[in-house]
C-alpha cells in the first residue's frame, strides 16, 4: 500500500465517506496492476457500496472507473465496458463534460491488458 493511501486509510474518520471511498479507489487499480486481483475487487466493491447511497456523483464516477480498471486487469472486457459506461453516466449526471468525454474516449479503444494472474471467469 502506498504511503499516502496508508495515511488516508489510517486517519480517515469511519463516517468520512469521501475519504473512505477515495483511498479504496486509489489502491484498487494499483493492486490489480500488481496482480492482487482479489484485494482489488474487494476494495472497489467496498468503495461502491459506500458511495452508492450518496449524492456524490463525481466520486461515484471515479469508483466506476476504478471498477472498470480492475475488471480489465481481471480479463473481463465486457465488465470493463459496463464499468466505464456507468462512470460516463455518473459524470454526465454531474455535468462534468471533461470526464464524460475522457472516459467515453476510453470506450473507443481496447481495455487494458489482463494481469498475468487474471481469472477470466467471474466466480
Amino acid at each position: 500500500m502506498r504511503p499516502a493511501v496508508r495515511l488516508a486509510r489510517e486517519t480517515a474518520a469511519p463516517n468520512d465517506v469521501a475519504t473512505q471511498v477515495e483511498w479504496r479507489i486509489a489502491e484498487a487499480p494499483l493492486a490489480a496492476d500488481e496482480g492482487r486481483l482479489a484485494e482489488a475487487e474487494l476494495l472497489v466493491g467496498e468503495a461502491l457500496a459506500l458511495v452508492q447511497p450518496t449524492d456524490f456523483l463525481e466520486l461515484r464516477g471515479q469508483a466506476y472507473e476504478a471498477l472498470a480498471h480492475v475488471e480489465a486487469r481481471a480479463g473481463r472486457p465486457e465488465d470493463w465496458r459496463r464499468g466505464l459506461e456507468q462512470a460516463v453516466a455518473e459524470h454526465r449526471r454531474k455535468g462534468n463534460i471533461v470526464e464524460e468525454q475522457r472516459i467515453g474516449g476510453l470506450l473507443g479503444g481496447p481495455p487494458p491488458t489482463p494481469s498475468a494472474q487474471a481469472v477470466v471467469s467471474k466466480p
